[in-house]
Formats: C-alpha cells, structure tokens, sequence
C-alpha cells in the first residue's frame, strides 16, 4: 500500500474493472413487477420500446446476435430510457453471415425463438421473436409466464398501443422468415410516431408559413419510407439531428441506385376526396458527391398505373429557382430544410410516390460515379 492523494492505495497490483452506467430505476422486469404497471402511462412503456428497438438496432448492425433478451436484461436509466445488458451469450455474425447453428442452446427459455430451441439457428430473428415477447409485457403488464390472455389487459382505444400489439404479434412468428427486421419494427414506429407528433408539426408549419395556401396533413419520417439499401450500413446510417425531434435521419453515404419512396393508401388521408402534393424534406451534407448538376425521376402512381412523371433534382439551383426548363428545384423552407415536390395525388385510391435514379457514366459527371451527402428528414403530404 501507498500514500496517494491523502489516501491509501494498491499500487504494486494492476486490477482491471469494468465501469458502467448507474441505471436507478433497476431493468424491465422488476418495473413489470410493480402494482398495476399496466395502468402506468403509455408514453413511458412506448418509451421503453422505442429504446430496446433502437439499442437492438445498433447490434444487428455491427452483426451483434444478443441471444438473450429479455426484461432482466433491459435496464432503466434516471430518465426510464431502456439499456442492454448481458453480453454473455451474444455472437459475431460474419459479414455476409445470417445464420449460425450450434448445439449448445442457452437463454431463457420463455424468450428463445422456436427455431433456436428446436434446431440451434441463430439469427438476427430470434432476437426479434424475444422483442415480441417483451413488447407483449409492456404492453399488457403481464409476465410472459401468464401471457395466454395479454391482449385482454391491452387498451384497444389507444391506438398507439394497437400498432405495438400488430408489431409484437409480427415478432412472434413461428416462422422466422415472416418476422419483421429490427430496421422495420422502427420504421413502424417511426410511422406511429408521425402520427403522434401530427399535431405539432401541423402548428409549426402553420406558425412558419402563415400566407401559405397549403396545409400540412402529417410528416412520414425517414424511417416510414422505403429506401433500397437502407439496412446496408455500407451504403446509408441513422443519424439523429438537431433540427428533427421526430425521429432519426437516414444519411446517403454512397450508393450508386437511389430510391425512396412511400405508399399511401387512401385510409392515411382524411376521408373527404381531394388533392394532395407530396414532397421530399431534406438537407445536403457539407460534402456532396453526385448530386450538382443530376437529375432525378419524381413519379407518382396506382400499382404501375396511372403513372405521372416529373424530372426534378435533388442539388438547388443557383438564384433558388423552383422550377427551370421542365425540372423542378427544391426551394429552401423557414426552418432551413431543403423541400423539393415530388408529385400531385388524390385520396381515391392507393398511390406510391417516389424518386429515383441510377448513376451511368454517360452523365456530365464521370469522375462522380456514386452519390453522397443526402439527408433525409421524410416526406411531407399537403392538401393542395
């Protein structure tokens, strides 16, 4: 021992510690052992799963297999934000690699996946089907050992909890080919979410365009769109970004095939028929690549019918000009965002709206051959 700093320490010996986070409010499991945690409030529950997706998220994408989910597991920070816990069991998938088969099954047995406990396959689903069984928990207050019944302790008026019912039911497939991606759970909630916050975005819009002729319907976030590629962090990432409180941003990296698009069904607008124009919300990264001087496919249609198209580009032009010689420009809103229409629909029918376009070669810029610095914030649907 020695005299350091008033006190006395070891100072022959290295001893190696592992130092983590102080999480107050203990895991899932004793916050589901409360009195009535089913009466607790629900933004608080969605809370908690919204945070088990995005910390599940970040494994899968660094090929992480956790393999042993569960509410023991999860812990609760001072802000009842959700912490994944327990590494022990967890595998490195290979790049590439979906699927591993082993002979020694472990976990907890009520969480495991039905074809991890019949034939040893581990995959990025029996993390998914674990999910499901912990969003039934939450969502009913209901240990898993008495779940036979949850759904009757579920309120069906909530409709954010009727979404959180249909994703646990799709986490629990038998079949692990008919469970939904980590990256889908979030995009439906993403979706929920927009619905949550339309309020809020419909008064913002309004505040910061009041002469505007348009109003705002709702926000589809980034992660409620479909993008080629977007589960490849080679090619796209999630960013979280100051000026977006709804959500997290998906960010062009590099790819080479750029799609983005969304399908809306009439039972997602008002019910009165009328017009609608759809429109990209986004920011350009410091650096670009591929985008100055391209141009873009915009269409709208019904099921490859009814197709309408529109050339427009994603990089603005110099003066702002929205529209120039057949292309639409994006113009630069209050907030500092970039919006660029991508197309005019009605509510009769279901419509997909979406843009495109494939780097060639042939295009004026060939030293660019990829496309980069993109930031999605979602699309935003107006009444025309």
């Amino acid at each position: 021992m020695m005299p350091f700093d008033g006190n006395q320490v070891l100072a022959r010996d290295r001893k190696r510690l592992l130092c983590f986070e102080y999480v107050p409010n203990g895991n899932i499991r004793q916050y589901l052992q409360r009195e009535n945690p089913h009466r607790d409030n629900w933004p608080r529950r969605y809370k908690m799963i919204r945070g088990i997706c995005n910390g599940l998220r970040h494994l899968h994408d660094i090929k992480i297999n956790h393999l042993d989910m569960k509410p023991d597991n999860v812990m609760l920070d001072a802000q009842m934000e959700a912490k994944i816990t327990d590494f022990g069991l967890s595998r490195l998938l290979d790049q590439g690699q979906s699927t591993l088969v082993t002979k020694n099954k472990a976990g907890t047995w009520r969480y495991i996946a039905p074809e991890y406990m019949r034939n040893g396959e581990i995959s990025f689903q029996a993390d998914i089907y674990s999910l499901g069984i912990i969003i039934k928990e939450l969502l009913s207050g209901i240990s898993m050992i008495n779940l036979e019944n949850w759904e009757e302790s579920v309120d069906k008026d909530c409709p954010g909890m009727r979404k959180c019912t249909e994703i646990a039911h799709k986490c629990t497939e038998h079949d692990k080919h008919k469970r939904p991606t980590v990256h889908d759970v979030i995009r439906d909630l993403d979706e929920l979410q927009s619905i949550i916050s339309q309020s809020s975005v419909n008064e913002e819009h309004a505040q910061s365009n009041p002469t505007s002729l348009e109003r705002t319907v709702f926000m589809l976030p980034s992660g409620s769109l479909t993008i080629a590629w977007i589960d490849d962090p080679h090619y796209w990432r999630w960013i979280s970004h100051p000026d977006f409180r709804f959500g997290e941003c998906a960010e062009l990296l590099r790819v080479y095939y750029l799609k983005v698009s969304r399908q809306i069904a009439p039972k997602d607008l008002p019910a009165v028929v009328t017009s609608y124009t759809a429109h990209l919300v986004y920011k350009l990264a410091p650096t670009t690549m591929g985008l100055q001087g391209s141009v873009q496919t915009a269409r709208t249609h019904h099921f490859e019918s009814d197709i309408t198209e529109r050339q427009v580009s994603l990089h603005p032009k110099e003066g702002g000009a929205g529209s120039v010689d057949g292309v639409t420009y994006p113009i630069t809103r209050p907030d500092g965002w970039l919006e660029l229409k991508l197309g005019e629909f009605s509510n009769d029918k279901t419509m997909t709206v979406e843009i495109l376009h494939e780097v060639s070669q042939k295009e004026n810029f060939p030293h660019e051959d990829h496309m980069s610095g993109l930031i999605i914030m979602g699309m935003e649907i107006r009444r025309h």
